[in-house]
């Protein structure tokens, strides 16, 4: 009888220790294909057909051909801490946010000869969390930006950033937008949904955990609530959100990106995470690439089909395995 009573409490415990989220087939989905080797940590990446833009902290930031790994460029002079990357084809510009020192900012380069970028211009500013540049019809570039509580966005001509800004009760990180709102991660507070034209709020959404990136895909909001994981959220009603998956994952999640029926996301010390989000409402668990392998994981992006990281130890290419894919 003692030892039925034994074994009733061994598997008590061991069902308490399991996690929802540990890997039951890992890396037989996602397979390391390409390793870009960086001097610093890989903080943020920008993706071209042929390029691969790596913004490696202290290291500044680095371009690798993207197929064959080789690095083009290191460019490291004058910089503190290269954070942010983004990359505009049409104009061969690559945007790098330097977090500290005398050229704090927003850093842009002519890369039209990826062995020698070109220094162009210094927007200047501190403190900012998130960065996405694109060309505009008018032949401009937008650029918006989080900082501090603020998202600012405007026009850069080549000369100025006219820009403008709206203004949250706390500090915010990531965002995302349509051609009416944006989607702000409020940290604490969850998601702030406002209207781009006139900055009026439309609702705040309470998620788990701090909310640190948020992508927007049809009527759902996906977002990386740091130590509580990823939350769905359907904004269908967009002034009554309603959240309709949550799941823990380790490390902090802290980015994710979308491509067809996959997200994935940047846990931190949990690596990177793959899920089926062919149905949102019971979205499934893939597989993982632990940090152990890839190290500490910053951010995640989709192109051509396969998913690259920005990790401690540099940047990779992950293959997705479809063969192995036993989903819908």
């Amino acid at each position: 009888m003692k030892e039925v009573k034994y074994l009733v409490f061994v598997l008590i415990i061991l069902t308490a220790c399991a996690q929802q989220n540990d890997p039951f087939k890992p890396e037989e989905i996602l397979q390391v294909e390409t390793y870009y080797q960086t001097g610093g940590f890989a903080r943020d990446l920008a993706i071209s057909d042929n390029l691969l833009f790596v913004a490696a902290d202290q290291a500044g930031f680095s371009i690798f051909n993207r197929e064959n790994g080789q690095q083009l460029t290191n460019y490291y002079e004058t910089f503190e801490n290269a954070r942010l990357i983004d990359y505009v084809a049409r104009d061969s510009l690559l945007f790098i946010y330097d977090r500290y020192g005398e050229f704090a900012g927003i850093r842009i380069f002519d890369v039209a000869n990826p062995t020698e970028p070109a220094e162009q211009m210094l927007l200047t500013g501190r403190n900012v969390d998130a960065l996405k540049c694109s060309s505009n019809d008018a032949g401009n570039i937008d650029i918006i930006t989080t900082a501090d509580n603020k998202i600012k966005y405007g026009e850069y001509d080549g000369v100025f950033w006219y820009s403008y800004f709206t203004s949250f009760y706390n500090a915010v990180e990531g965002f995302d937008l349509d051609d009416n709102y944006f989607y702000v991660c409020g940290e604490q507070l969850g998601i702030y949904i406002s209207e781009k034209a006139s900055g009026n709020l439309v609702t705040i959404f309470d998620t788990p955990g701090s909310s640190l990136a948020v992508k927007k895909v049809d009527n759902f909001l996906f977002v990386a609530n740091k130590q509580e994981g990823i939350s769905i959220i359907d904004i269908s009603q967009l002034e009554q959100p309603e959240e309709v998956f949550w799941q823990d994952t380790s490390g902090y999640a802290q980015n994710l990106d979308i491509y067809a029926n996959f997200l994935a996301v940047a846990s931190g010390g949990g690596g990177v995470y793959l899920f089926d989000i062919s149905d949102v409402h019971n979205t499934e668990f893939l597989d993982r690439v632990d940090d152990s392998k890839i190290g500490y994981t910053y951010q995640v992006k989709f192109f051509d089909g396969a998913l690259y990281a920005a990790t401690k130890t540099g940047a990779y290419k992950l293959k997705i395995n479809t063969k192995n894919l036993g989903v819908k």
